[in-house]
């Protein structure tokens, strides 16, 4: 079954702030690009078209423009708990960091 197309419509304000955030350099790199994803379909371009000039795949640039339409701006942020969760906690790091692991070598 083929995928619906998905496009996305911004009002001004909405381009503008997109338009800031993919120049910023005080964002991510990820969070550029997805910027860039979303304008791009507001600039009437198609899944496919943005994902071979970013060279991302159709599924994640349709992933990536139905977050917009689902959470607006939050949707171009990671979520959290994403990644590897610590084994130990900040408290036990602490620990390990206070005790010495291996006597001070005497180099003189």
């Amino acid at each position: 079954m083929p995928k619906l197309r998905v496009q996305v419509s911004l009002d001004a304000e909405e381009e503008r702030t997109l338009w800031g955030l993919e120049n910023s350099d005080g964002v991510g790199h990820r969070i550029r690009e997805r910027a860039r994803r979303v304008r791009l379909s507001n600039e009437g371009w198609f899944v496919e078209r943005i994902a071979v000039h970013l060279r991302k795949g159709m599924e994640t640039v349709r992933q990536v423009l139905k977050r917009w339409q689902r959470e607006g701006l939050g949707g171009l942020w990671e979520r959290s708990g994403r990644g590897r969760q610590a084994k130990c906690s900040e408290s036990d790091l602490e620990v390990l960091l206070d005790k010495p692991v291996w006597p001070p070598v005497d180099r003189s």
